[in-house]
């Protein structure tokens, strides 16, 4: 419970920040994968942000019991954002090229 307003701010400041990224993970897939295999795509995106939060916290709530646990779950989630941040170029960066196209036609 935090009972800082200031505390309280930054915290909803930051979830409002990072909420959005399922609404941008979804405009990419339309943009990056043909319509035929869009159903695969978000069926897959599904599937896995239903399993993260079943084993997200679950996985966490056991490693912050250990010492210096909390610093090491962020390290970790550091490191996978990072390994994920790297791995995710598109070979040929299209995004958005349908809303550009409605605009230009």
């Amino acid at each position: 419970m935090v009972e800082s307003i200031f505390l309280m701010l930054i915290l909803r400041v930051t979830i409002g920040v990072f909420k959005h990224s399922q609404v941008m993970i979804q405009a990419l897939i339309t943009d990056l994968y043909p319509k035929e295999n869009q159903s695969v795509m978000f069926g897959n995106l599904k599937s896995i942000t239903g399993l993260s939060f079943a084993l997200g916290p679950l996985i966490a709530g056991h490693m912050t019991e250990i010492e210096d646990g909390f610093i090491l779950t962020c390290f970790i989630s550091g490191i996978l954002f990072i390994i994920n941040a790297g791995n995710s170029k598109p070979s040929k960066l299209r995004l958005f090229s349908s809303l550009c196209d409605r605009i230009l036609m």
